[in-house]
Parts: C-alpha cells; structure tokens; sequence
C-alpha cells in the first residue's frame, strides 16, 4: 500500500458499514491509474444506472450534433413527428425542458410483448404527458432521456444495441460495459453486485437492472441499463481524456468542451448539455473538483467525475441501494471520498 491508498484509508475509517455493502473507486492522474481502493464486499460488475446517459446516450447527441445531423436550438418535433409538445434539443438536454423528473410507465406496459412493442407503448404514454410550461429550475429528468433516446435512433437509422455496440468497439471497450439485453446477465450472475430486493419483481435483482422503467423495457434504454466493472468505466473515462486531447476517432474536442460547459443561468442549476456541473458547497464530487469538471451520478451509487483544468478523474461504484433503495447514507460520504482522492493526490488546490 503506497503513501496516497494509507491516507485514504485512514481517512475511510470514518465511514460506518451500514453507508453501503462496499464500493470499488479508481482515480486517474495525467492519464495513469493514481489510486485503487475497494471497501467492503465488492463485486466485479455493477449496475452502472444513469452514468449510462453520459456512457452511452450522450456520445451519439454529441456525434449527431458534430455530424450536422441536428441542431441543439431545434425543436425535437422535427425528428420526433410523433411527440405533441415543442421543446429544443439544448433544453432537453439540460432540464429545463419542463418534463416530470420520472414516470412509473412500467406500471401500465404490457411485459409480454417484444422490446420493440414496448418502444411502443412508452412513446405513447410519454406522448400523453402535460410538461410545464413555465420552468424557473431545472428538473433532472429520465423522460428527457428517454426522447434524446429516440432521437438518436431516427438520426443514425439503428436500434439502441447496435448503436451501443458500434460506440463500445469504436472506443476498444470490449465486454466490460454492457446491456443485458431482456435482462440476461452477460456474466455469472454471482460476478454482479445485487441491489435491491425487488417487491414488484419478487426476487433480490442481481445482473438485471434496478430501475423499474428500464427492466420493462427489457434491460435496454437511454438513461439507464448498462452494466460494467470500474475498469471498464476506467477506459470509458480515458477515452473522453483522449477526445479531450483531440485524439479521438468518435468525437472532437470541442463538441464535448460545448456539452461539458454551462448550458444554463446559475440561478436555473449546475447543467451543462446532459452533464452535472459542479454546484459549489453541494456537489457529490466535494470541494476540490474545480468549475471546468463535469460528471454524472447513478442511483445505485455511482459516479463518475472528470476535471480536464487537473487532468484527474474518479471512477466510483458502489451498491447502496442493496437491500432495499431507502439506504441513503452513502450520499453524505460520497463527497467525501472525492475529497480524500484530492487530499491523498495533493490536488486540494
């Protein structure tokens, strides 16, 4: 154990058992692995939950925009005809669309029909919303992923796992981040860490995805489903490294540094285009992280943050939400830990 893993353990002794079952985190410093730490019972897979909106959704917008396929000021009627309500791409995209935060649509899908019927239902049911119309805050919201889902697929002409697979081999990411296509674990079930012990599905969910909305959709969608070892978000994370240093063959450097900036007043949220900015004081990325980083969180307690002005960023997964989704101890630590990686690698400043 090296000097920087001995203070982030000493550190770590703080945290109680009951904050989560364990958790995996690696930091990457100027591109090579800085610190390695697990803690706890760890797994080799997790489920990756919303960081599969930025793994996967948000490199094919960004490719399309880079592409001219679309226009952020566009309304998503244009490649939506079937959509009722006006809305821009960018405000979708940063929340301020007026779309509700979540929907139980897997209350009222039929579960025998195909994945592809129940594309079907879900555009209707998210046809049928009211959005508001006045919007003062920004509302993180599944159902805007959901259309930038769709979206995605009108423009580049292929389903969600073809699209998937097309964005994990351009990027070399072999099988260590994957859908579980009609919730089929990929692995040995026993090589993912379980979440919650499911009331409506009636069994302890363990290589299929927790949320609801996305195991009636068979394991597949846009703003979650993806599972993946913290190596494998690693490579994820150097890929965007190298878009960064414009040595990428999916995207540019500028189209991502124009999703990673700020989309929106400060007075409306921290949003770029799809990607969580870091809220002064509040942020699940702590203090350290400066202004230019961006990143994402998932409900099952992962996260990942990238700072491009430090050239670091943190791969954490954990399973909080096993057994049961009411744990919410592992939110107050979770700043913390990015603190520690800071104070460990000396990058407070």
């Amino acid at each position: 154990m090296n000097a920087q893993e001995k203070y982030f353990f000493e550190k770590l002794k703080a945290m109680p058992k009951e904050a989560a079952p364990g958790f995996v985190l690696q930091a990457y410093k100027n591109g090579k692995l800085a610190l390695d730490v697990e803690w706890g019972r760890v797994w080799k897979y997790y489920d990756l939950a919303s960081l599969t909106k930025i793994i996967f959704t948000l490199p094919w917008v960004m490719k399309a925009v880079e592409k001219k396929k679309i226009k952020l000021e566009d309304s998503i009627q244009k490649y939506l005809p079937w959509y009722d309500h006006d809305q821009k791409i960018q405000d979708i995209l940063s929340h301020v669309a007026g779309n509700d935060w979540w929907q139980p649509f897997f209350k009222h899908m039929d579960l025998d029909g195909d994945r592809e019927n129940r594309k079907n239902q879900l555009r209707q049911m998210i046809k049928a919303q009211s959005p508001n119309k006045k919007v003062t805050q920004a509302v993180y919201s599944d159902i805007d992923f959901f259309l930038l889902g769709f979206l995605i697929e009108v423009v580049f002409e292929k389903e969600w796992l073809a699209l998937a697979d097309e964005l994990f081999s351009t990027l070399k990411l072999n099988r260590d981040i994957t859908f579980h296509e009609d919730n089929v674990p990929v692995h040995k079930q026993n090589d993912y860490a379980p979440t919650e012990d499911c009331g409506w599905r009636k069994k302890l969910l363990q290589g299929e995805v927790h949320d609801d909305n996305t195991w009636a959709m068979g394991g597949v969608a846009p703003h979650a489903g993806l599972f993946g070892s913290v190596d494998g978000v690693a490579q994820w994370g150097l890929a965007m490294r190298q878009i960064l240093l414009g040595k990428s063959p999916f995207l540019k450097a500028e189209t991502l540094k124009k999703f990673t900036a700020p989309a929106i007043p400060k007075n409306m949220g921290d949003w770029g285009l799809g990607y969580v900015l870091p809220t002064p004081g509040s942020s699940s990325s702590g203090q350290y992280f400066s202004p230019q980083s961006f990143g994402h969180t998932g409900f099952t307690g992962t996260s990942f943050w990238m700072d491009p002005a430090k050239d670091l960023f943190i791969v954490l997964l954990s399973n909080r939400v096993h057994p049961t989704r009411k744990n919410e101890e592992f939110k107050k630590w979770r700043p913390l830990l990015h603190d520690w990686v800071s104070e460990a690698l000396d990058l407070k400043k």
